[in-house]
């Protein structure tokens, strides 16, 4: 049992005392959607080029001919946000201070720099998870210069495919086929004969979804690995999934990124669409080297010692006009 004295008689026990963990997903990251770019530059260049077709109409012999077009290249480019996230431990954050839930363990410069940097990687892994999902959602990150309108930037028309869960009489498979996966293909522009199409959804959407009576009418007939009618899906994990009618819905629940009702659909494997691209430190010697996702640097003196973090990328959706958004109304008990 761990104890402190409370007073000149009185213990005090410490052992339930627990270090709370701020939750932090990451369901793109899980996905592997955003290929990483370690570059040497502040900037991302990225090119886009679009391939089309010539109509022939018929000409008379001898006379005019048709000619071909070519076809569009585009090159954007996109300044690079520099985050940095620094520490300072001095010895007044050491004297006299025991270790957390110890009844006389002094507190160690190394322990508390081991703190610091856990507390610091996961404000990094917030900060990319935030960056990543507004990249889903149609914008760069960084505020400023660095926010950019991603179908502005690429001359694109962002759709929707907005579900009504109160409506009875239309399934939302509907919605979501015409409006997402016929969008998707007609867009896509990449010759393929198949779209893996998914749609990341928030707790109240999915709710709607599963819950919507043409839905489970569509399970209550017969045995299925899914049977949300039954057993919850996914059991007691916190984000569910459901397949149907040839679109894997995943529920967010954990990022804080994707609102209760809204969704985002979209498909995998089209290359090239969503990057994350480094920039180099901002340290002298590493100018115009290849990037690496974090820099950790320690300063110390012999007063104090300094972490210095620093991470620079920017997250890209280049096909933006394939990222369908959602937005479902719902009914009260979803």
């Amino acid at each position: 049992m761990t104890i402190i004295r409370n007073g000149d008689s009185g213990l005090q026990d410490f052992t339930p005392m627990t270090a709370l963990v701020e939750r932090n997903t990451n369901l793109l990251q899980e996905l592997g959607l955003f290929e990483t770019i370690f570059g040497k530059t502040t900037v991302a260049v990225v090119e886009r080029e679009t391939e089309a077709s010539d109509t022939i109409s018929a000409k008379e012999r001898g006379g005019d001919r048709n000619y071909a077009g070519k076809n569009t290249a585009q090159t954007e480019y996109f300044p690079i946000p520099f985050y940095p996230l620094d520490f300072k431990q001095t010895a007044a954050d050491l004297q006299d201070f025991r270790e957390f839930a110890t009844s006389d363990t002094p507190l160690t410069a190394n322990s508390g720099l081991a703190k610091a940097l856990k507390r610091i990687t996961l404000s990094h892994d917030k900060l990319k998870t935030q960056v990543m999902y507004n990249a889903l959602k149609g914008t760069t990150s960084g505020g400023g210069q660095y926010t950019i309108n991603l179908a502005t930037k690429w001359g694109v028309t962002a759709t929707t495919a907005n579900v009504d869960f109160t409506d009875d009489t239309v399934n939302p498979a509907q919605i979501i086929e015409k409006n997402g996966r016929e969008v998707i293909q007609t867009k896509a522009q990449n010759a393929a004969d198949s779209y893996q199409v998914i749609c990341i959804c928030g707790s109240g959407w999915f709710n709607g979804l599963i819950n919507h009576p043409l839905v489970q009418n569509a399970w209550d007939k017969y045995p299925s690995s899914q049977e949300p009618l039954r057993a919850r899906l996914g059991g007691n994990l916190i984000n569910r999934s459901f397949d149907y009618q040839g679109v894997t819905y995943l529920e967010d629940a954990t990022s804080g990124q994707v609102a209760r009702g809204d969704a985002y659909i979209l498909p995998l494997g089209i290359d090239d669409m969503f990057q994350l691209h480094y920039a180099p430190a901002d340290v002298e010697e590493l100018a115009n080297t290849v990037a690496k996702d974090q820099y950790i640097f320690e300063v110390k003196t012999h007063r104090n010692t300094k972490l210095e973090t620093e991470t620079s990328f920017q997250a890209l959706c280049n096909r933006p006009e394939l990222v369908i958004k959602s937005t479902g109304t719902l009914n009260p008990e979803d």
